[in-house]
């Protein structure tokens, strides 16, 4: 098991694919508790799970960070990524793994304000 520290170290971009697995969990479950139709489900969640929506949600959130989340999203909106795809702007992607990173560090070290978070 990783320490605090440990954790707080990793890449923004591992942050980001925890947080990644995090976000699309939680908007399945969201959408499963609301009774949401299965055929639907995998358009549903595609629709708030994708680049253009968590660079919405972290300037909801960004507001809202402490001081350490503050850092993670600034590691996770300057890291360098390969590819960025042709649907969003880079700021939008850029933003989407910072959101990202965010959620992969608090999940990681079992911070209760994740929950806070991903229902901003």
């Amino acid at each position: 098991m990783l320490t605090k520290e440990e954790i707080f170290a990793l890449p923004a971009l591992t942050l980001a694919i925890i947080g990644d697995g995090v976000h699309t969990l939680h908007v399945r479950k969201t959408l499963v508790c609301a009774e949401k139709k299965l055929r639907n489900l995998t358009d549903e969640v595609r629709k708030r799970v994708n680049a253009r929506a968590q660079a919405a949600k972290a300037e909801v959130i960004l507001p809202l960070l402490n001081e350490a989340e503050a850092q993670i999203f600034n590691r996770g909106k300057n890291a360098k990524v390969n590819q960025i795809p042709k649907i969003c702007t880079p700021l939008e992607y850029h933003l989407a793994t910072a959101f990202e990173a965010v959620l992969g560090y608090l999940y990681l070290i079992n911070d209760p304000r994740l929950d806070a978070l991903l229902v901003q």
